[in-house]
């Protein structure tokens, strides 16, 4: 389970956050080849099972499997992981910035009733 975090685009009401967290089940079965199989097939077979991703990454993921007729690396298991962690990271920054004004500002009211 992959958490991330979105700007929701709802209108807000006084005390309501314009974050939503948002979570991506992701299931990857990463299978070896028999030892028995040819030398053509000597490749490992991977498998995702992605629920609910985020916009962003389905566009990357999409982008990835058209370059992979071009380029066999584009759609390596590890670049799967890669794409879905990086997805899963990139506004939690912005996301503590918002969360970190908000306490300083019940910290300054607060600071400012107890006067």
């Amino acid at each position: 389970m992959l958490r991330r975090v979105e700007l929701n685009g709802r209108e807000l009401t006084d005390g309501q956050s314009p974050w939503s967290i948002r979570q991506t089940g992701v299931y990857h079965r990463l299978s070896a080849p028999s030892p028995a199989s040819s030398p053509d097939t000597q490749k490992p077979k991977s498998m995702y099972l992605l629920i609910a991703p985020s916009e962003s990454a389905e566009t990357q993921i999409g982008y990835c499997l058209q370059m992979s007729n071009k380029y066999e690396e584009a759609m390596s298991p590890w670049n799967m992981h890669r794409l879905l962690i990086a997805d899963s990271l990139k506004n939690w920054k912005d996301y503590m910035v918002f969360l970190d004004d908000q306490l300083r500002e019940q910290v300054r009211l607060s600071s400012f009733q107890g006067n």
